[in-house]
């Protein structure tokens, strides 16, 4: 899908997710950072993965994601 439209905010909020299942924080917080530069702050695919970025920095140590 980010192939065919790499500003498919949708897309890159999912794949931020996904990320975090896999544990790889830093990759979310760069999709993070390509949806804020496409659409800002205040598109719903901005806050909705910000949502899980800061649920995912606020789990206890040690733990493992869970979807």
């Amino acid at each position: 899908a980010l192939t065919a439209d790499p500003s498919f905010t949708v897309a890159r909020a999912y794949l931020g997710e996904a990320y975090l299942t896999l544990g790889d924080r830093q990759k979310a917080a760069s999709e993070l950072a390509e949806i804020e530069s496409r659409c800002g702050r205040s598109c719903a695919d901005y806050a909705e993965l910000a949502a899980h970025i800061d649920a995912y920095d606020q789990r206890p140590a040690g733990s493992a994601e869970k979807g």
